[in-house]
């Protein structure tokens, strides 16, 4: 079967949809993995221990066992503004937790780490899409917690 004109082109998105997701699948079996450990080594929230503080303990070993994976794919706190990436604590920037992303650069996942009572709203993943390349429009969200 030889498909040509639009119909190529919606097989070939179809085909990379597939292909993207069997990459996306093994990297959050990773990902899951790096934050047990991450839980782990950080320890149990103490009685008197800022909820902050505690989130930001579990950030910090999330993003040294995400690096300690050693995947270029898969990345730890990185920042997107102007629909470009650029330093992690730029101003005015949105700031992602953990990213998966294809050798050219689109993203394929977003994860975004609550260590507390907050959400990952609707309202947050606008904001993100707004400052991401258009290429990866379609990046699927996650929000990421202890079970």
């Amino acid at each position: 079967m030889v498909v040509q004109g639009a119909d190529a082109a919606v097989v070939f998105r179809a085909t990379r949809k597939i292909s993207n997701a069997g990459a996306t699948f093994v990297a959050r079996g990773r990902i899951s993995k790096a934050l047990r450990q991450a839980y782990k080594t950080s320890g149990e929230k103490l009685p008197n221990e800022k909820q902050s503080h505690y989130g930001t303990t579990v950030h910090n070993e999330l993003k040294n066992q995400v690096t300690a994976l050693g995947k270029d794919n898969i990345k730890p706190e990185v920042s997107y503004v102007g629909k470009g990436e650029i330093h992690y604590y730029a101003k005015e920037s949105v700031r992602l937790d953990i990213i998966i992303k294809t050798k050219d650069g689109q993203i394929l996942a977003v994860y975004d780490l609550k260590t507390g009572k907050a959400t990952f709203t609707q309202k947050r993943i606008q904001k993100i899409i707004s400052q991401l390349p258009e290429k990866s429009k379609q990046a699927i969200f996650r929000e990421l917690r202890k079970r």
